[in-house]
């Protein structure tokens, strides 16, 4: 009768609450991996990116010292500074310190 129709929608009711209860935390699980998918990326993002400031210093100190190299070969060949300036890239102060 009455009775068992009510328990009938009460148990329809608890069901859907149930279901709902699932999806939200289905939804926060799926939320939560994304974020942290998300993070992942951000961690790796900033990793290539030191590396990569990593090899342009290193490429730069390599540059600098080809420079030192030749401008004092070109030091111990008598060159005038002005050429060796020229040459390198370098400031007089900077050759005068390779001597």
């Amino acid at each position: 009768g009455v009775k068992k129709e009510q328990k009938e929608e009460d148990e329809k009711e608890l069901k859907e609450e149930r279901r709902q209860k699932e999806e939200a935390q289905a939804r926060e699980a799926e939320e939560r991996r994304q974020k942290e998918e998300a993070q992942a990326r951000e961690v790796e993002e900033r990793r290539q990116k030191e590396e990569a400031q990593a090899r342009e210093a290193e490429a730069q100190a390599r540059e600098v010292e080809a420079q030192q190299k030749l401008a004092k070969r070109m030091l111990k060949y008598g060159e005038p500074i002005e050429d060796i300036m020229k040459e390198t890239g370098l400031t007089e102060n900077e050759i005068r310190k390779l001597t």
